[in-house]
């Protein structure tokens, strides 16, 4: 839906500019109602009046310096109206961004016709190339006609066998000035800037005579293949809408990536109010998102600017990458790129999709507090709901432009001369950000159990995070090794197919009733249409699970949960022998605590065999117990969890002096308030050491590191610095709070989990209650962080300043 500020600016500029401009008697008077426009530069921007390919304009640049990218900016206004000047809402926008913009004072028609406009333009690219700019860091953008004269420079560029520029951004532009386009007349009222003869009149003037589909005057009519990539943003009610529409078709059919979005309610030219209308912001923020992908992704360079190509860079799509992504975008950040690894966000619930696969925290728990699902179909939701939801997530708050889906990082280095992080990806491309924010979570890297003889099987083997759909379990042999919490969901659903089960258990679990059931329609209705039953809902949860906390941290209190989980096993297995090899001999909630109805029953079944012993040997179509007993197997599956002590292993991190973040913590991970590492500046870890639970649900907490990251980035520009980051000293007070309260927790109780790292320490769970840590993370202690700035200066290298809180 479009915003009242939208729909509000289109009113008043239909009964205001539009009838100014209908009432303009030539095209001087036309000129001057277009001029008429206020032009606000921003205080960070630099203008500095210049000369490209002798072509007179300006340069506009942010003051904290550019990146690597530089963009040439045509201006609209008919080809006989405006300036760079009347545009720098746009060439401001961008070089806030970190771009450094010129926009040419191209020759306006009447007094210079066709194609004096397209000669200009022409002769800056050329004189772009000629002082050494990169043509695949040169970016061309162009609103209206601005937007065709861009079209008509690429046809020009490409005649010319120059080197193409990476992308293009057009807006609303002026593709056909033969006037063909059914929108001229469809929209001439609705239209809140233009009647559809205005259009027709500006070609008259800047074509003089020439034929109107010449491909050079008209771009739709020109042969458009081998263009750049190219976004084209237009309003559905502006009499332009055709020329954007029909251009898209037509660049797509030959052979040019095309992103085309028609945005409702709105003007034209909307993104010259972006700083009163939210379609503005976001319309530019994606255009961004969009150019930089392509110039920095598809055609990587080696420049080292002085400012960061992005504000924040995210890595991992999953709940906590999405949310930041989210809050960014929502309080002006939108300066931001999120790297995912896999073709698709989703995070966890993209890669486990085992059958079987589902949430163990209430489902109305497990969402964004700002999204809130009304219409979940169990109390406890399945993967592809929740995979949907992030999908949905997505699309509502328009994150896919800022997405770099199969982008795996490599490396990420902090330049300490820079203030910046240089991050490496997987195939070679380089991209620099203030600051880093690794939200890859730890369940996504299979654990692989070292079994002897096994390279010599014969069958099918795979793990549960990367199951195989193509394979038909229907009557084979099935071994399954490990029994955590994925096993106990996929095995109940192998059972129903294969012939012969057999499951290897080295530590058993313990389980307690899963209380599940279907959320019919009258429920969701209630949810969705009476006031505050949804929040009320979320709320009795939230606090439902955080009283099963008090026993995680009273382990005496635990006695009324293993008697429930004993009742729960003998109702489900008569046979005492076989309970007694699925009853845990730690205290329980000491490993993670399970939940399910169907696992029991299925060793009640003569086509599974419970194995206790151990995997002595993998032969080539059986596997061996330690009591020698031998199983037939065709198909091996793995349930044996994911190393989470290596969730940023696969990232080199390097911190100041070039130190590797695997190397600080070789004894063990810590993070003040599980969130930021002293020696790594502007780097976030979301849901990092110490932030996970036992019994209740991490978006809580990732929602509060997300504020918190938020109020961090905050604090570090209202005092005009360039880097965070904790001081040594607060870090080690928090871990060593945290580790002297575990130690009283049942987490603490003696059994061997994958809380713990290699020298035993916990490192995964946060030892009280989330509403601690919703209090703790409230406010930024300043004093806790140490700030920085580099400072540049004519001349001279860059330099450091340190300030104290």
């Amino acid at each position: 839906m479009s915003s009242w500020q939208a729909r509000f600016f289109s009113a008043l500029l239909r009964q205001t500019f539009k009838r100014k401009l209908a009432a303009a008697t030539d095209a001087f008077a036309a000129r001057k109602v277009l001029n008429s426009g206020i032009v606000r530069t921003p205080g960070d921007v630099v203008v500095t009046p210049a000369t490209v390919g002798g072509v007179p304009g300006e340069w506009v640049a942010s003051m904290h310096g550019s990146g690597s990218l530089t963009m040439l900016f045509l201006h609209g206004g008919g080809y006989f109206a405006c300036s760079p000047r009347s545009h720098r809402a746009f060439t401001s926008f961008f070089a806030r961004q970190g771009m450094r913009v010129y926009a040419p004072d191209y020759r306006l028609a009447p007094e210079h016709p066709f194609p004096a406009a397209a000669d200009d333009a022409l002769a800056v690219y050329e004189g772009l190339l000629g002082s050494g700019a990169d043509p695949a860091r040169i970016l061309i953008s162009g609103d209206s006609a601005g937007g065709g004269l861009t079209l008509s420079l690429l046809l020009r560029i490409r005649a010319r066998g120059l080197a193409m520029p990476a992308a293009v951004a057009l807006f609303s532009p002026l593709t056909d000035l033969a006037g063909t386009g059914a929108s001229l007349v469809e929209n001439d009222a609705r239209c809140a800037m233009f009647r559809g003869a205005r259009i027709a009149e500006a070609g008259q003037f800047y074509l003089a005579g020439t034929d109107p589909r010449d491909p050079v005057a008209s771009p739709l009519y020109a042969d458009l293949r081998g263009l750049p990539p190219m976004l084209i943003h237009v309003g559905a009610d502006e009499v332009l809408r055709d020329d954007s529409t029909r251009l898209a078709e037509r660049a797509r059919t030959a052979g040019v990536e095309v992103a085309l979005r028609i945005w409702s309610d709105v003007c034209h030219d909307w993104q010259l109010f972006h700083t009163f209308i939210p379609e503005g912001r976001a319309s530019l923020f994606e255009a961004c998102a969009f150019l930089k992908q392509r110039a920095l992704f598809d055609r990587p360079g080696a420049s080292a600017p002085r400012a960061p190509d992005y504000d924040v860079l995210i890595v991992g799509g999953g709940f906590s990458g999405l949310g930041m992504a989210i809050k960014l975008k929502q309080t002006g950040n939108g300066n931001v790129i999120v790297l995912e690894k896999a073709p698709e966000i989703g995070g966890t619930w993209r890669e486990n999709t085992y059958p079987g696969c589902a949430c163990d925290v209430p489902s109305h728990m497990y969402s964004f507090s700002f999204e809130r699902k009304w219409n979940w179909s169990r109390m406890y939701a399945t993967q592809p709901e929740i995979r949907d939801y992030l999908r949905h997530c997505v699309r509502k708050y328009e994150l896919a432009p800022f997405i770099r889906c199969s982008t795996a990082l490599a490396e990420a280095v902090f330049d300490e001369t820079r203030d910046l992080w240089t991050v490496r990806t997987a195939d070679g491309g380089t991209v620099t950000a203030r600051a880093v924010v690794a939200a890859t979570g730890a369940l996504h890297r299979p654990a692989y159990p070292k079994l002897p003889g096994i390279e010599r099987f014969h069958g099918t083997v795979f793990h549960s995070a990367e199951w195989r759909h193509d394979h038909d379990l229907r009557g084979r042999r099935v071994a399954v090794i490990g029994t955590g919490a994925s096993a106990i969901q996929f095995v109940p659903q192998v059972a129903k197919q294969a012939a012969q089960v057999t499951l290897f258990q080295r530590t058993p679990a313990w389980v307690l009733p899963k209380m599940d059931r279907a959320l019919g329609p009258k429920e969701q209705w209630v949810y969705r249409h009476v006031p505050g039953a949804m929040r009320l809902f979320r709320n009795f949860l939230y606090w439902r699970q955080e009283l099963l906390g008090l026993a995680f941290l009273h382990p005496r209190l635990m006695a009324h949960a293993k008697r429930m989980a004993e009742a729960h096993m003998r109702a489900q297995i008569p046979d005492a022998d076989l309970r007694s090899k699925l009853t845990p001999d730690y205290t329980i909630g000491c490993k993670r605590v399970l939940i399910a109805n169907d696992y029991f029953p299925v060793f009640s079944q003569a086509h599974v065999a419970l194995v206790t012993s151990g995997v002595a040997e993998v032969r080539e179509a059986s596997i061996v117990a330690c009591d020698g007993t031998e199983y037939p197997a065709d198909t091996l599956i793995y349930g044996t969890g994911f190393r989470v002590g290596a969730s940023l292993a696969p990232i080199r991190i390097l911190g100041r002096n070039g130190v590797d973040l695997n190397d600080t913590w070789r004894d063990g991970a810590q993070a003040h308030l599980g969130l930021t590492v002293a020696g790594y500046p502007n780097l976030f870890l979301l849901l990092g050491p110490n932030t996970g639970l036992g019994h209740n649900s991490v978006v809580f907490m990732a929602e509060q590191q997300i504020r918190h990251v938020l109020r961090c980035l905050k604090a570090m520009r209202r005092r005009a610095m360039t880097s965070i980051e904790p001081r040594a000293e607060a870090q080690a007070q928090f871990n060593a709070r945290v580790q002297s309260r575990l130690g009283t927790t049942v987490w603490a109780s003696g059994c061997r989990s994958w809380y713990l790292d290699a020298q035993g320490r916990n490192v995964a769970i946060w030892p009280g209650f989330t509403f601690q840590y919703w209090r703790l993370m409230r406010r930024t202690h300043e004093a806790e962080y140490r700030f920085g700035r580099v400072k540049t200066a004519a001349g001279e290298p860059a330099r450091k300043e340190e300030a104290a809180a």
